[in-house]
């Protein structure tokens, strides 16, 4: 009882301010650290004192895998949920070294305090890696708030069509996935292909990626939430300033297609940064390919592409055979009648409408020739049903490709460009005499739902706002040298507004 007695009175006050001053040492640990490296006073940062200049970016992980770094630049990427009042102990995985003998740190920095002000800045943060008692090499830290992606391998070939075909593996970083603010971190094997090698002058390349798994065969991955699949799309967005257009494209089309059931629809792909062989490469949209696993296709419809960029066989030197189990000859059979002009009755001619109006509003030339179109045929080996979708990449919405400096610019004459359907417009209205009239009747109802004005804007601003906030549209410029001022979507803005009011006046409706 005495014993008890004294611990009480004595002992209990020492064990109580222990655990009070661990649980303080604890905090101030935690508060003084980022993604589980400590962030040091400038007393501490005293000791470094001989830097060593190598190139150790093999040895930075981040969560466990090799961190997206670009070597020439000593600057590693990391993607984290950050908002205004986002802290460092809010920030989710963990950054380090791979080698044993080495420590990580950051140097103290008051913008630790603003992590939000700093991502939209593109501030650098010092990370310090101590390779010895003085020793260090340091590297600079820029998070964002986009998704990460690292490739790493070599080139295995070249195609015959001059295609460089890639093989390696691929790590992506989401730490927003599916917009649930939780983190997910894939890695597969992967071979890419760097498409439009054979006519493209644009310096900064889209890809063609297929995931594998360890043995050779497809992995399906659920990235950014879009859906299992192992075919996946990088656009390089080359060109586009503001990146918008192509995303904000494919969501109008989507709309469309929903209003009016069509099976055809496109991936619109979400944003990353990506650094590719140690190089950053800037912003990209990812998104799955138009394909049978994509439209969830039957196993008798038939899906072709225009033949600008061949995918496997071809017909008549006409179309790319994306899906279908029919023979040439019996895809020719089926496609014939309406390539020829010869029988039209299998055309959709809603959807007829739908692809003119689409591409008259969006102005959808294609980048150096006509616009790409995908065509599906329903049922194609009973009762065909024609439906055409453009290809977003196509839709220019104001800007126009310059050879000279290989480069995209805003032209304002494309607002008041002529109004022109495909070739089968005249043999349809032997079809549907009240054809003009059912074109301009669809005109005035998507201008009063999907292509209402304010609509698209705000589609696009919101588009916009994501890359803005990220930092990355500074990143991207400054690595691609835009030849022009990013103006946000002003120019955009520009061309929506006054080619919808040359229509409206086209249509009638002023």
């Amino acid at each position: 009882m005495r014993y008890n007695k004294i611990w009480r009175a004595a002992i209990l006050p020492l064990f109580i301010i222990a655990v009070m001053a661990a649980a303080v040492i604890s905090y101030r640990t935690e508060e003084n650290s980022c993604m589980g490296v400590r962030i040091l006073t400038e007393a501490e940062m005293s000791r470094f004192t001989t830097h060593v200049p190598q190139e150790i970016s093999g040895w930075i992980v981040c969560d466990g895998e090799p961190a997206a770094v670009d070597a020439g630049t000593f600057t590693v990427y990391i993607s984290q949920n950050i908002g205004e009042k986002t802290s460092c102990k809010d920030l989710k995985g963990t950054l380090g070294t791979s080698h044993p003998d080495w420590e990580v740190y950051f140097a103290g920095d008051e913008m630790f305090g603003d992590l939000d002000t700093a991502v939209k800045n593109n501030h650098p943060f010092r990370m310090i890696v101590a390779t010895g008692a003085a020793e260090y090499m340091e590297y600079s830290v820029v998070f964002t708030t986009l998704p990460v992606i690292r490739l790493a391998g070599e080139r295995l070939y070249i195609t015959p069509d001059r295609e460089e075909q890639f093989g390696g593996e691929i790590t992506l970083w989401d730490s927003n996935y599916a917009g649930t603010g939780g983190k997910l971190v894939e890695k597969s094997n992967a071979q890419w292909t760097d498409s439009d090698r054979r006519d493209s002058k644009e310096a900064k390349r889209s890809w063609k990626i297929s995931l594998k798994n360890s043995n050779g065969g497809i992995n399906m991955l659920n990235l950014f939430g879009q859906g299992k699949d192992d075919d996946w799309v990088m656009n390089s967005l080359y060109g586009d300033d503001s990146k918008v257009r192509e995303n904000l494209a494919a969501q109008l089309w989507n709309a469309i297609a929903s209003d009016k059931q069509y099976s055809l629809k496109t991936p619109a792909g979400e944003y990353a940064e990506v650094v590719c062989n140690g190089e950053y490469q800037g912003i990209y949209s990812v998104g799955r390919k138009t394909d049978q696993k994509y439209l969830d296709l039957d196993s008798d419809d038939l899906l072709l592409r225009d033949k600008k960029y061949p995918r496997g066989s071809y017909v008549q030197n006409n179309y790319t055979i994306l899906e279908g189990y029919y023979t040439e000859a019996e895809v020719w059979d089926i496609a014939e009648p309406f390539h020829s002009k010869s029988d039209l009755s299998v055309l959709d001619a809603d959807n007829w409408v739908d692809v003119n109006l689409f591409e008259n509003i969006m102005y959808n030339k294609g980048r150096r020739s006509g616009a790409e179109m995908y065509y599906l045929y329903k049922n194609a080996g009973t009762s065909p049903v024609l439906e055409m979708m453009p290809v977003p990449e196509d839709a220019l919405l104001g800007i126009t490709w310059k050879e000279e400096n290989a480069h995209f610019v805003y032209d304002g004459s494309f607002s008041t460009a002529e109004v022109k359907y495909r070739e089968e417009y005249s043999l349809l209205k032997q079809l549907y005499p009240d054809l003009d009239e059912r074109i301009a009747e669809r005109y005035r109802y998507l201008r009063e739902n999907i292509f209402d004005r304010d609509t698209i804007y705000a589609l696009a601003e919101d588009e916009y706002g994501q890359l803005e906030e990220s930092g990355a549209l500074l990143r991207d410029s400054r690595r691609w040298n835009a030849a022009q001022e990013n103006n946000g979507t002003e120019s955009l803005k520009n061309h929506i507004k006054a080619r919808l009011e040359y229509l409206d006046v086209y249509y009638g409706i002023k």
